[in-house]
């Protein structure tokens, strides 16, 4: 383990003491009106790439929201193209895949942006397909699935790309399909449901562990594509789709990655080509629409973990087959069909804030962590000891570390060498209080 030094700055933090979590919404403008686009976050941004808009030509639309400022730019994409998927780990973003029907064309192109540099490049996956499912945990993102409708083919391929090395590699899922939907948590990568071009929906599940390299297969409880996904902490959610008979569903599928278990709950409301997005400990599924799109949604389910009870919203306008990405204390919703079946250009923005904070009192709890920038290695300093769990989240709420442990000697120590720059959130918690710090990384 690298850098033993650790100067101590001894920083008084807040804890949550009979919080009361509040949050409010607010609407924004997109560069252009679309739907069938993708959305991801990495860095300081959340960024919408791709869609279609009214014309049969897909634009290369880019839109990103930056968390520091508050404010939004435009810019462009490499090719115009709708279906395609997105993913992100630390500051690397990825925009994978994607179609454009009017010239009967389905991409293999990757556009791929550093948010530290702030350049944008691309690369390729393995075959060109749409309707694809993305997914990132550590330093892999993963495109998965896909179909290629002018070829006859649903795929079961997996593009894996390693923002450490730089390198791509591939991998096969149990059952090739589209409209599949993936997410990440506890060191796993999950793609779950799914169809085929013969019009077969599947309740097959995939999970890749990252530290191993390894696949492994399990099943939802119920066959379904066009369904959405989500992490929070070690679960992951797979909500709504249309099953075996094109019909809506409100299954919740949540897999516990560091449990290796499954259990289900409900949506408020039956519906398919839903958003979904995490951030703060909530969990929320917004929009969606039946499957002949004769009805188009403005319910959001919101799911607080920390009290595992769910709420219901609404949004300021119904829509279906937009994108969601979470960033800080924000989930973002933007685009996607209106009741009209008319794209849309919004935005709508959930802001989560807490009241009811008290100061801790500094003679009983006091935490620091140092050094701040770190590079190597981190020290978590408590002024008591006991049972402690510790947990690092980034700027989008992913866990990228987790550990439980007795600490006797008022401090602890873990390695941060192979985070990706950037900004992270230090959680620490007895049971009973909870302390946190911002982290920069650099």
């Amino acid at each position: 383990m690298k850098g033993q030094k650790s100067i101590t700055l001894l920083i008084l933090f807040v804890a949550l003491v009979a919080a009361t979590a509040q949050a409010q919404w607010s609407t924004a403008t997109i560069s252009s009106a679309r739907s069938t686009l993708a959305a991801t976050s990495a860095g300081n941004s959340a960024i919408f790439g791709g869609g279609i808009g009214m014309i049969s030509i897909p634009p290369p639309a880019l839109d990103m929201y930056n968390y520091g400022t508050g404010t939004w730019t435009s810019g462009s994409i490499s090719q115009g193209r709708t279906w395609l998927a997105a993913a992100a780990t630390g500051n690397v973003a990825m925009f994978a895949g994607g179609a454009d029907d009017w010239i009967l064309s389905v991409f293999n192109i990757v556009d791929q942006y550093n948010a530290t540099s702030n350049v944008w490049t691309t690369n390729q996956l393995s075959d060109a397909r749409t309707r694809l499912a993305g997914a990132a945990y550590g330093s892999k993102i993963l495109f998965a699935g896909g179909m290629d409708a002018n070829m006859g083919v649903s795929y079961s391929k997996v593009d894996i790309y390693d923002t450490l090395t730089m390198a791509w590699t591939t991998a096969n899922l149990s059952q090739a399909r589209y409209e599949l939907a993936g997410a990440a948590a506890a060191g796993k990568v999950v793609f779950a449901g799914g169809q085929n071009l013969n019009g077969v929906v599947f309740n097959t599940v995939d999970i890749y562990d990252v530290a191993t390299g390894t696949w492994s297969t399990d099943t939802l409880s119920q066959a379904r594509y066009g369904l959405a996904a989500t992490a929070c902490g070690n679960k992951i959610y797979f909500a709504g789709g249309f099953d075996m008979a094109n019909q809506v569903s409100k299954v919740i599928d949540i897999y516990d990655a560091a449990a290796n278990t499954w259990s289900v709950d409900s949506l408020s409301q039956a519906r398919g080509y839903l958003s979904a997005a995490s951030m703060s400990g909530l969990v929320i599924f917004a929009g969606g629409s039946d499957n002949a799109l004769a009805s188009v949604f403005s319910t959001v389910d919101i799911l607080d973990t920390t009290t595992a009870t769910w709420n219901t919203d609404t949004l300021a306008i119904a829509r279906c087959m937009g994108a969601a990405t979470a960033l800080g204390n924000k989930f973002i919703i933007a685009g996607g069909l209106e009741v009209t079946l008319f794209p849309t250009n919004t935005a709508e923005i959930y802001t989560v804030s807490s009241t009811g904070i008290n100061q801790i009192n500094t003679n009983e709890n006091v935490m620091s962590v140092s050094p701040n920038p770190a590079h190597d290695e981190v020290v978590v300093s408590l002024s008591h000891t006991g049972d402690f769990r510790i947990e690092v989240t980034d700027m989008v709420g992913k866990v990228v570390y987790s550990d439980r442990k007795n600490i006797q000697s008022g401090s602890y120590r873990f390695a941060v060498n192979d985070f990706p720059k950037g900004m992270y959130f230090v959680n620490v918690t007895d049971g009973v209080k909870n302390f946190a710090q911002k982290l920069l990384i650099d």
